[in-house]
């Protein structure tokens, strides 16, 4: 059966070309057209995709405030101008796009979906919070991307329709052809290092200035090999950046930054190259970035507040820290007891693929538009 969605979402995020990507390629009887509240930076790309591709028409992206009255004006006026309708509008993101304009989607479209990312959810401000209650209400489906979110929005909102969707992980792909030796690795320069992984962006809610006071407290228990890798890819906040520089210098550990943007093949052997990751974050929502090194069998040390239930219910093997008092003897323990805890990180790359390949996930996305 032929279905007609259109997307509410960013078309240059990445999760929205590869969730599209994928589920065109297993079912093309879905058609979509989206509405972007930004400009398309790569119509060649996107047309392959998308039938026909909606954005605002002022000039004001640099101004925040003004750019989000536009953009909810913009998009009240798109529906009202539109005459073709669709089966499902799909709003993948949740901000006041949406929050103002979703009591006129049926104006266009008897089912609206809206998918919730970890990130949209935990960082809802008060007023967000109020907006957000009432977009859910008025939603037709709601998916979320673990049980955390799902059982939290079931119970407080009171919603039924409420289903945990995943995204896949295409990293995972790529993993496996450098497992496989189809592909070389392509991160000479700590190839024959033993790699400490500290955080995976510029955002402080990664914690590196704590993780970086407990490994100077057990420096000389760290191999000689050691070099500690912060991927500084997005999120770069300058000031935070020099604080974490300054005080590598100070206490005289060996360290690498990575500014540039990853492609996939230089993220995977990354994760491949890596033997410790250090990742206790101050909030999380099934972070691809963590599953990805619980893949590649890395020894992966995480804060027991985050809401990885999931892991621990399917078997996931990880180590915890209740606060940041225990991480250098957790670290510690790590690295002296290497090969053993290694040999039990083994169980995690399959229970990893089930979770979250896009093999095991994309039917689940296929069946919302039925």
């Amino acid at each position: 059966m032929y279905m007609k969605v259109l997307l509410i979402a960013q078309i240059n995020s990445i999760f929205t070309y590869e969730l599209v990507s994928n589920i065109k390629q297993k079912n093309n009887n879905i058609c979509f057209n989206i509405y972007s509240p930004n400009p398309d930076k790569n119509p060649e790309k996107h047309t392959k995709l998308f039938e026909k591709i909606f954005s605002p028409k002022h000039k004001f992206h640099q101004i925040r405030i003004l750019k989000t009255i536009l953009n909810v004006i913009s998009l009240f006026i798109f529906i009202f101008k539109t005459k073709k309708k669709y089966d499902y509008i799909h709003v993948l993101f949740v901000d006041y796009l949406t929050y103002f304009n979703i009591f006129f989607f049926k104006r266009i479209s008897k089912n609206t979906i809206i998918t919730i990312y970890g990130s949209d959810f935990y960082k809802l401000n008060k007023l967000q919070k109020i907006f957000f209650r009432k977009a859910i209400k008025i939603s037709d489906n709601v998916t979320c991307t673990n049980d955390d979110i799902n059982s939290k929005i079931s119970l407080k909102l009171k919603k039924t329709n409420v289903k945990t969707i995943r995204f896949g992980l295409t990293p995972l792909q790529y993993i496996n052809k450098f497992l496989k030796k189809e592909i070389s690795l392509n991160f000479e320069e700590i190839k024959d290092k033993f790699v400490i992984i500290c955080g995976y962006n510029g955002y402080r809610n990664n914690n590196h200035i704590q993780v970086i006071e407990a490994l100077n407290k057990i420096k000389k228990h760290l191999p000689k090999n050691y070099i500690i890798v912060f991927q500084m890819t997005y999120g770069i906040d300058l000031n935070y950046t020099l604080k974490i520089k300054k005080l590598l210098k100070e206490y005289c550990l060996k360290y690498m930054f990575i500014n540039d943007f990853l492609s996939y093949e230089r993220l995977s052997s990354l994760r491949i190259c890596s033997n410790l990751a250090i990742l206790p974050l101050e909030t999380d929502s099934f972070s691809g970035t963590v599953q990805e090194y619980l893949y590649t069998e890395n020894v992966l040390i995480s804060g027991s507040w985050l809401p990885y239930d999931l892991f621990k219910k399917k078997g996931v093997y990880y180590e915890t820290i209740d606060n940041f008092e225990d991480l250098p003897e957790k670290i510690k323990y790590c690295i002296n007891n290497y090969d053993m805890l290694k040999e039990k990180t083994k169980i995690n790359k399959q229970i990893i693929w089930k979770l979250s390949s896009w093999d095991s996930n994309i039917d689940n996305w296929i069946n919302l538009y039925k």
